[in-house]
């Protein structure tokens, strides 16, 4: 036997051994059910993100207030230098130029620790109100027999398999259940 017969033969058994494992994949039961969730809308719609949304505003609004409020009279006081500056003594416009100057410094400090902390109570809110949306959605696909449930990344889903409107009216009979 030639050396080129036995690597067709090993070839031949190669290809034999690829197409036995690749027919039981073929012959698998195509009928997985699978389901898609609009996450966003979840997060837009859904009563326990409303619920945190609102919470964050009745926290922070008093804070946000004080800050236009700062943000208005620095305003004011930019806008008075600029229209009496020139009628000032040098003494009093440098006083009020160095006024504007540290409260620009101040309401700059102010607005980046209120940022700061909104943004990190919004991440612990919206976590909570994640894992709630992921328990609602996997307790859905385990009840209705859902083999996969696929996110925001799906390019196209037909809508009988978006299962959005039933996770989301689930979350709100859990929402006016608490």
């Amino acid at each position: 036997m030639s050396l080129s017969k036995s690597i067709r033969i090993t070839l031949a058994a190669l290809a034999a051994l690829w197409m036995a494992a690749a027919g039981p994949v073929a012959a698998q039961d195509s009928s997985a059910r699978i389901g898609v969730v609009n996450i966003a809308k979840l997060f837009q719609e859904a009563p326990q993100a409303q619920s945190a949304n609102q919470r964050l505003q009745e926290e922070f609004g008093s804070r946000r207030q004080e800050l236009g409020r700062k943000q208005e009279e620095l305003q004011q006081k930019q806008q008075r230098l600029e229209s009496e500056g020139d009628l000032m003594s040098t003494s009093q416009r440098e006083a009020l130029e160095s006024e504007v100057r540290q409260g620009q410094q101040e309401l700059a400090r102010a607005q980046q620790s209120f940022e700061q902390d909104v943004n990190a109570r919004r991440n612990e809110e919206l976590g909570q109100v994640q894992q709630r949306i992921f328990e609602v959605i996997e307790e859905l696909a385990k009840n209705e027999g859902y083999d996969v449930v696929l996110g925001d990344n799906v390019i196209y889903a037909a809508d009988s398999v978006d299962i959005t409107p039933r996770v989301l009216e689930r979350l709100k009979s859990l929402a006016e259940d608490s």
